[in-house]
C-alpha cells in the first residue's frame, strides 16, 4: 500500500540521518583523539574522555584542536569558521530529528456529505518543544523522506 511505502521510506530516511550525523561526530572525536595521542600505540585512549561527551563537546573539542595544531591565515581562518558553523547547524538539525516528537503515517481528510474520507497520505511531521526558543516554543517542520534524505546527502 502507498500509505505504508511513504512511513517506510520516512523510518528509513531518520536512520540514514543519524548514521550519517553519527559518522560526522565520530570522525571529529578520532581525529581530535589522534591528535592528542600523537603516535602513541594506544591512540584509543583519548576516547575514553570523550567517548560520551555530546556532540557539541566533541566539535568543540575538535575545532580548537584546529585552531591550536594550524596558524590560519584569514581565509583559512573564514573556511573554519564556515565549517563550524556548518557543523553547529548539523548538531541542531541532529537534535530536532533525535529529540522530537514525530508523526508519521497521518492521513489527510476531507469533510464529505457523509463524513470524512482519507485523502492522501501527509509528510511526516516532526514538533520540538524548546521552552526557551526565541521564536516560540514549538518549532513544526514538515519533511518528506526526500526532505530528510537530503539532509544526510545534499548531493541527492
Amino acid at each position: 500500500m502507498i500509505e505504508d511505502r511513504a512511513r517506510d521510506d520516512a523510518f528509513r530516511a531518520i536512520g540514514r540521518y543519524v548514521v550519517e550525523f553519527s559518522n560526522l561526530i565520530r570522525d571529529m572525536r578520532e581525529r581530535a583523539c589522534e591528535y592528542v595521542a600523537k603516535g602513541v600505540p594506544d591512540a584509543y585512549l583519548p576516547n575514553m574522555l570523550l567517548g560520551e561527551a555530546m556532540p557539541s563537546a566533541i566539535a568543540n573539542a575538535f575545532f580548537g584542536l584546529c585552531r591550536l595544531a594550524a596558524d590560519y591565515d584569514d581565509d583559512e581562518a573564514k573556511i573554519a569558521g564556515k565549517l563550524r558553523s556548518e557543523v553547529t547547524k548539523a548538531i541542531e538539525t541532529r537534535n530536532d530529528i533525535a529529540h522530537g516528537d514525530w508523526f508519521i503515517g497521518l492521513m489527510e481528510f476531507r469533510k464529505r456529505e457523509e463524513g470524512f474520507a482519507p485523502v492522501k497520505p501527509m509528510n511526516p511531521r516532526l514538533i520540538r518543544t524548546i521552552p526557551a526558543r526565541t521564536e516560540g516554543p514549538r518549532k513544526i517542520v514538515e519533511l518528506s523522506a526526500d526532505d530528510i534524505d537530503k539532509l544526510s546527502n545534499p548531493n541527492r
